[in-house]
Parts: C-alpha cells; structure tokens; sequence
C-alpha cells in the first residue's frame, strides 16, 4: 500500500508541476503579446496538434493497453505491430492536417475579424511549425501507455514536464530572435 502511495503522490506532484507550466507559458504569452491576434494565433495553432495528441493519442493508447492485457500473442510482435499502427496512424493524421492547413484554420477563424492578413499568415506559419509535432505526441502517449503497462509510472509524467518545460523556455529563448513564431519553433 506504501508503495502505491508514494507513485500516486510522486505522479500527481510531477503533473501538477506540468500543469504550472502550461499556465506559466500562457502567463507569459499573454504578458509578451497581451490580447492580440498574435496570442489567439499562438492559442489555436498549439490547441489542434494538443488536442489530437489528447483525442488520438489517448484512444490509441487505450485500445493498445486493453488489448495488451487480453492477447495471447507473442507480447514482444504485438508491441511492434501496435508501435506500427500508432506511427503510421500519427503521420496519416498530421499528414491530412497539413494538406488541409487552410480550411481548417478558417474553420477556427469563422465569423472572425481575425481571419484576415496577418492573423491568418501568423496562425498558418505557427500551425505549420506545430503540427508535425502530433507525430511525437501520439507516439509518446503510446509509448508512456507501455511504460504503465510495465508499472513505470513516474516516466510518462516526467515527459510531460520536459515537454511543457521546453516549449517554455526554447519559446522565450528565441522570441527575441524570432518573434512569436518561436512558439511554433519550441513546439
């Protein structure tokens, strides 16, 4: 019971650590870049790459965890043929959001002012910098559901800081250079 204790507390400090980063980063945004288009186009273009990492990511890692556990299969095929699935499924997906890069930042940017010139270009450039990052996402949740599946909690959360952690600081680092676009970069 002690040890179930002790992963529950050191998982949930190491996420809510994660957590304060993310709102860190958003603070900071929003002090660079106040309420403008450039804060709304640094908000969706990050929010399509997190959500489908959270949708995708989360349903493929489910579906493999489950069927892990009832498999009677060779564990070790089973884990590279899912590995295959995930990664294929990953680049098809992001694949498909590139190609369609402009319908679906007019979608986000429907009865909007916004969708006009610069705001458009700037979520365009970012989104374009974002996206390929789902691939990672998604095969990083995977790969976090097999380290569970292992009971090595501690990792899956410890990613996410790292994640959260520098796409802060490669964002701060290189907005001076870059401008918000280092947002996309740090992503």
């Amino acid at each position: 019971m002690k040890k179930i204790v002790m992963i529950i507390g050191s998982v949930t400090i190491i996420s809510i650590l994660a957590k304060v980063l993310s709102l860190l980063r958003d603070v900071i945004i929003a002090g660079q870049y106040g309420t403008s288009y450039i804060t709304d186009a640094i908000t969706i273009a990050y929010t399509i790459p997190n959500f489908l990492y959270l949708v995708i990511g989360g349903a493929l890692t489910t579906a493999f965890i489950s069927v892990y556990h009832s498999t009677t299969s060779e564990k070790l095929l089973f884990i590279q043929k899912s590995f295959s699935i995930v990664f294929m499924s990953a680049l098809l997906i992001t694949g498909i959001s590139l190609i369609f890069v402009n319908p679906i930042i007019n979608f986000f940017y429907r009865n909007s002012v916004s969708a006009e010139g610069a705001a458009f270009i700037l979520t365009r450039n970012l989104y374009l910098w974002m996206m390929p990052s789902t691939i990672i996402l998604i095969v990083s949740s995977w790969l976090n559901g097999l380290l569970n599946i292992y009971e090595k909690f501690n990792y899956p959360s410890i990613s996410i800081l790292i994640y959260n952690f520098s796409f802060l600081i490669i964002g701060l680092i290189l907005t001076p250079l870059l401008g918000p676009e280092s947002y996309g970069v740090g992503a």
